[in-house]
């Protein structure tokens, strides 16, 4: 890949496509990655698997060939959530729908319910307005509701809409 194209600006170290390629290497190592991911019989377990630490050459490094101060390259607590939530728990479940597993697709919402909810600007719209989320399950489902019906406009044929524009009058 040409040099120009990786993005580095307004990133933090800790964020640039290097360190992220390196903690990517880090968990393809660890064969078979989707079957532990589908596997996992816990939250633990499937947070466990994406708790990664780059490979050696990376604690003194951000770019190839650069050195800089020493620091184990990891993914944060954060960041895993994110993975876990938009790609690892929908794999859960869709693989479950594909292989006729209804206990993995029972599965992947349990590992939401039983994780925080997300914290980002829907979300935060969301708790402006009183409506509020306790668990990650519920922020996706206020991010589709946002997607399919706030952003169309549809609020007459919604609910939490209907009941909005009510108190508006």
């Amino acid at each position: 890949m040409a040099g120009y194209l990786w993005k580095f600006m307004r990133m933090r170290p800790s964020g640039f496509p290097t360190i992220r390629l390196a903690l990517l290497a880090a968990l393809y190592s660890q064969a078979p990655v989707f079957r532990r991911i589908i596997d996992a019989g816990d939250l633990r377990t499937l947070t466990g698997i994406f708790s990664l630490e780059a490979s050696p050459y990376w604690t003194d490094h951000f770019l190839v060939d650069r050195k800089s101060s020493k620091k184990t390259k990891r993914l944060g607590m954060q960041s895993i959530h994110t993975i876990l939530i938009n790609a690892a728990i929908p794999m859960i479940f869709l693989y479950g729908e594909v292989m006729n597993r209804p206990d993995l697709c029972a599965r992947a919402l349990d590992f939401l319910e039983e994780m925080p909810p997300e914290d980002n600007a829907v979300v935060r719209k969301w708790r402006s307005i009183g409506v509020k989320a306790f668990n990650s399950l519920e922020t996706q489902g206020l991010i589709q509701l946002k997607s399919s019906m706030c952003d169309r406009k549809a609020c007459l044929e919604c609910n939490i809409g209907h009941h909005i524009l009510q108190q508006q009058l």
